[in-house]
């Protein structure tokens, strides 16, 4: 098991880029469709030589979607709107908005403390860990360590074959709650391992595996997902990408490779999802915040964009420039596909961007992309 890292990757410089967006105003605004957003996914791939990437604006009644490249760099297998892509951490937001799902049908309560729904980890070393509930968990309050990096002292102080084992994810939180809790200086410490407890603490509310319970609600939603790099399911043809060691292009690797996590870790950052289900799940987003109630409560959707500051469950969250407006944003990435969520209700403006490589290269298209889909599409309020 090499895990290498389920980071949200520099949220801070995107936060401090969408503050500047007010400098830029909102006054070039084109009239979208997809043929513009196909145009831009075009222009980003061929000038970033990445092997595939997929766009979407999204509106609370529309979304356009814009796809250019190829499934894998040594084949002419294009890219579409029903090719899925793997999103790392933006996973985080399909499992907070399954336990509000739960939440919301008395299964489970947000104050559930995870000693009690799981009492096998009860006295723990650390008296801290007693007062841990089910949302300090998912908004990355719970002062468990990151578990981000195989390098990393607690990952290396897993079995290594602990994803072999039956009842992987309570041997985990064994191992996760015997370091000392670290609540940092600031709000919360983003940790993964608070996604795989808090999955855990699903699972024994409901008697039925967290694997099961997502995908019966991705039945309910309609959206198709995939545990796993996508091209675990046969026929997909979709691969990730790592930079060369020598050059700027890219190479394939297989869905085996060193940067798969294991099972266990899925609620953590493991999803794949297509670019077509990934505008429909952010549009539920953007109408759940704007009052409507659409599977969720709205209330539900306040609590997991803006019910704490900086983070709330699965999101992180932020103000535009220096007014009221609010955005919520995830990042994502497994080491070999990469992915940006951002909504603001208050401008009906949702973007998503897809691709299947990752590299520093990579992050940079990315904060540009999303910088001119903000500047070019981004709604003022009324």
């Amino acid at each position: 098991m090499t895990p290498i890292s389920l980071s949200m990757f520099s949220f801070k410089s995107t936060l401090f880029t969408l503050f500047g967006l007010l400098l830029f105003g909102f006054s070039n605004l084109e009239a979208q469709s997809n043929e513009v957003l196909h145009q831009i996914a075009a222009q980003y791939q061929s000038t970033y030589n990445v092997p595939g990437l997929a766009i979407a604006l999204v509106r609370s009644d529309t979304f356009f979607l814009g796809v250019s490249g190829t499934k894998q760099i040594e084949k002419e297998i294009p890219i579409d709107e029903q090719t899925p892509f793997h999103i790392g951490s933006n996973s985080k937001a399909f499992t907070a908005f399954l336990a509000a799902y739960l939440v919301e049908r008395d299964l489970v309560s947000w104050s559930d403390k995870l000693m009690k729904v799981v009492p096998e980890l009860n006295q723990p070393t650390y008296a801290a860990y007693n007062e841990v509930t089910l949302e300090h968990l998912l908004a990355h309050r719970s002062g468990l360590a990151p578990f981000e990096s195989s390098s990393s002292k607690e990952f290396r102080a897993l079995p290594k074959n602990l994803g072999e084992l039956e009842n992987s994810r309570l041997r985990f939180a064994q191992v996760a709650l015997s370091f000392p809790p670290d609540f940092g200086e600031g709000t919360h410490v983003y940790s993964n391992a608070g996604y795989v407890l808090a999955a855990l603490m699903l699972e024994r509310a409901t008697s039925s595996t967290f694997e099961d319970l997502l995908l019966e609600l991705g039945q309910q939603l309609k959206l198709n997902f995939h545990f796993g790099f996508p091209n675990d399911e046969a026929g997909l043809n979709m691969l990730g990408h790592r930079k060369r060691w020598v050059g700027r292009s890219y190479r394939s690797l297989a869905p085996n490779n060193r940067h798969a996590v294991p099972s266990y870790f899925a609620p953590a950052g493991d999803l794949a999802i297509n670019l077509d289900d990934l505008a429909i799940w952010v549009q539920f987003h953007l109408r759940g915040l704007s009052g409507e109630n659409i599977f969720l409560k709205p209330e539900s959707y306040e609590k997991l964009h803006y019910g704490l500051p900086d983070y709330g469950l699965g999101w992180y969250n932020g103000k535009i420039g220096a007014g009221p407006e609010r955005f919520s944003y995830h990042g994502g990435s497994l080491g070999t596909f990469s992915s940006a969520i951002m909504l603001s209700a208050e401008r009906n403006t949702g973007i998503v961007i897809l691709v299947n490589a990752e590299s520093k290269h990579v992050g940079r298209l990315k904060e540009k992309l999303r910088v001119e889909l903000w500047d070019r599409f981004g709604q003022p309020s009324k």
